[in-house]
């Protein structure tokens, strides 16, 4: 069975309004939360074939982070364009080129992308992935090129809000689901 894990990037800084979007760094917020976000797939036992970023600085240190506490090497993180506020359709173009090898690919992007996919692909209803949110898709194909709406099952929602102990939770959505809802 194929898994895509979409990860929201980690909250991101506005202190330097000189940046460009793409090279806006990460927050206090973000940097702490990309931690607890890994150690949760950790503990999933979540061990991806492959790990795709958006080219943006913050998704790129989400993914070393998250790369490091899932011991996958930081230098095969494919970062790719599409990714990058592109649309929908350019996520899935991508997804339906992905190896038929991988069963298991996490990839690091942005919104409102990742949750318009989400509830593409599952028929979630989620209003929001917010920073470093993760939702895990199973696929009802072997193969990723027939990834097609309304034919996966969200199996997994996190987020950092509801892993923080004494956080204000943000999200009324079950960090397990069962029968992708």
């Amino acid at each position: 069975m194929k898994t895509l894990t979409l990860i929201r990037h980690a909250k991101s800084s506005w202190k330097h309004a000189d940046l460009t979007d793409r090279d806006r760094p990460l927050n206090k917020r973000g940097k702490q939360d990309r931690y607890l976000i890994g150690q949760r797939l950790r503990e999933m036992d979540i061990h991806p074939d492959r790990i795709f970023s958006s080219p943006a600085a913050r998704a790129i240190k989400t993914a070393n982070i998250i790369s490091d506490l899932l011991d996958y090497p930081r230098d095969q993180i494919l970062i790719e364009e599409a990714i990058y506020m592109q649309g929908v359709d350019a996520l899935l173009e991508l997804i339906r080129n992905f190896s038929d090898q991988w069963q298991c690919v996490l990839l690091i992007g942005h919104n409102p992308d990742l949750t318009t996919l989400t509830n593409d692909l599952t028929d979630a209803h989620i209003t929001n992935i917010p920073t470093c949110g993760v939702a895990s898709i199973t696929l009802t194909t072997e193969r990723w090129c027939e990834t097609e709406s309304h034919l996966c099952r969200l199996t997994h929602f996190d987020t950092p809000n509801q892993l923080a102990p004494g956080r204000q939770a943000g999200s009324s959505a079950s960090s397990h689901l069962q029968n992708g809802r």
